[in-house]
């Protein structure tokens, strides 16, 4: 596993080969120098390894790799921020920003230098760029030279119309950051656990009733599409998807609307949005549609890319293309990148390596079973592979617990029924008794099969019922949404491995 520094040199490495690729060859072609000798051998990784296996290769002492490693990261940075953004590759919004990031650092100098009246002169252009950019905190700050020039000057009427503008950038960035405040607080809920989370709807309507009187009064792109946004995950959350799928054509139309910002970040999360509440609702031809026309929208190896490629795994599994179900996962997990991502990014492709195992026939990793294992110890080894599961009632542990069934069912194994057990208790602890949804359903299924001693003619007989209830329920509960194949395919491989008479 590579450390903090050297996945940073490797993050800057990445941006400086995209940036300036002449710059890169040249640089990695240096045959003299730590430095350089150390970068060569980061940019041929394709794998992540540790600063001590690099070190070796290089034959250097470990304080010495340490200090050529510092000492690169800082030149990459320096390279980095030097860099412009071509034209071919990013949107004239993404370059606009970069310039304006890039000025608003020179004006922040040339203020604390003293440089009033130069200072003046570059922010006139720069705070009209701002506003235009809609970088209201930028405006802001960019707004201080022109307010301190004008006290100089001893010009009353502009100093009073900067501080007019000052006062509606102020009221614009505040409702912005509101709203930002509260997707942030979503997020962070999400990263922690996959399932949608209906409590939510608690922070997320008030915020909504409060931007909406801005909208109206002020408009804005940005205002619009922060409100778009927490509409959309009010509708998500609640696993309305119906509803949040009518969202995400208002977002595209918003994107028409403002041309300047439908770059390629905004459209790949809105194709995200689209493609999870297609998968959801069971569309699979427009899912798969939405899956394969958006790819070039995401970054390969982001954070985006990961939950985009997420849902395109479960469609696979939906639509049962195993095999490239499986081809994805490998794909995915073999990407220099992937050991950075969040660890619930990571524990759901393990989970998802698991399955497309299962469902390639393929040994599932570390779940063999063992002679004379004690209950629930095969539970124990799959959830280990699953820290962040751990307490994630809502997410993907009953989809481990499904998977960790099915091996066990598939060999026959005569302690099959202590693992169901983990389903009586899980449905026990973590679901509302007698509520008609079908993770209720699907788990009162399994519980026949210790009930009938997987007798098939019993379990069929009862079992016809219940799944038609299961499939008439069109509303989705919160474990039904985290779960990697339907509960009504789950049954039908359930029936399937159950022994005949």
């Amino acid at each position: 596993m590579a450390s903090k520094t050297l996945t940073e040199v490797t993050e800057l490495a990445k941006i400086v080969q995209t940036l300036a690729p002449k710059r890169f060859l040249d640089w990695a072609n240096k045959t003299n120098g730590r430095e350089a000798r150390i970068f060569r051998r980061v940019i041929e990784l394709e794998v992540a390894l540790s600063e001590e296996d690099i070190a070796r290769e290089l034959s250097m002492e470990n304080r010495e790799f340490q200090k050529a490693l510092s000492a690169l990261k800082a030149r990459l940075f320096e390279v980095t921020l030097d860099l412009e953004l071509p034209a071919g590759r990013y949107s004239d919004y993404a370059r606009r920003l970069y310039a304006l990031d890039r000025a608003h650092a020179r004006l922040r100098i040339l203020v604390r230098l003293e440089a009033a009246f130069t200072a003046n002169e570059e922010a006139k252009y720069w705070f009209e760029e701002a506003k235009m950019l809609e970088e209201w905190p930028v405006a802001i700050s960019i707004l201080s030279p022109l307010l301190t020039w004008a006290s100089l000057s001893g010009n009353k009427e502009i100093y009073d119309t900067l501080n007019s503008e000052l006062a509606r950038l102020r009221k614009l960035s505040a409702a912005l950051a509101d709203a930002n405040e509260v997707s942030e607080r979503i997020n962070m809920v999400f990263a922690k656990s996959g399932a949608e989370h209906p409590e939510l709807s608690k922070i997320i309507r008030p915020a909504i009733e409060l931007l909406e009187p801005v909208v109206r009064e002020l408009g804005t792109f940005r205002l619009s599409e922060a409100l778009l946004l927490l509409r959309r995950k009010a509708q998500q959350v609640t696993m309305d998807y119906d509803e949040a799928l009518a969202i995400c054509v208002e977002m595209d139309a918003l994107l028409v609307q403002y041309p300047l910002f439908a770059n390629r970040s905004r459209k790949s999360r809105n194709a995200l949005a689209k493609l999870m509440c297609h998968v959801q609702m069971k569309h699979r031809e427009r899912a798969l549609e939405v899956a394969e026309s958006s790819l070039d929208l995401f970054n390969k190896g982001g954070q985006n890319w990961h939950s985009f490629q997420e849902w395109r795994f479960v469609l696979f599994m939906h639509t049962k293309q195993f095999s490239q179900g499986y081809e994805l996962v490998r794909q995915v997990m073999s990407l220099p990148r992937f050991s950075a991502q969040a660890p619930a990014t990571r524990d759901a492709w393990n989970l998802f390596l698991r399955y497309a195992e299962y469902f390639t026939g393929q040994p599932v990793s570390d779940a063999l079973l063992r002679r004379n294992e004690q209950a629930g110890e095969l539970h124990r080894r799959i959830m280990d592979q699953f820290p962040t599961f751990k307490g994630d009632y809502a997410g993907r542990e009953m989809a481990a617990i499904v998977l960790e069934i099915l091996i066990v069912l598939k060999r026959h194994v005569a302690d099959l029924f202590l693992r169901t057990e983990s389903l009586k208790k899980y449905k026990i602890r973590h679901l509302r008794e007698g509520e008609e949804a079908q993770s209720n359903i699907f788990i009162d299924l399994m519980q026949l099969l210790e009930t009938h001693d997987l007798d098939r003619a019993k379990i069929l007989e009862e079992a016809g019922p219940m799944v038609e209830r299961m499939r008439a329920i069109k509303t989705i509960d919160p474990v039904q949404s985290q779960q990697i194949l339907p509960y009504e395919t789950l049954w039908e491989l359930v029936v399937e491995r159950l022994p005949r008479n």
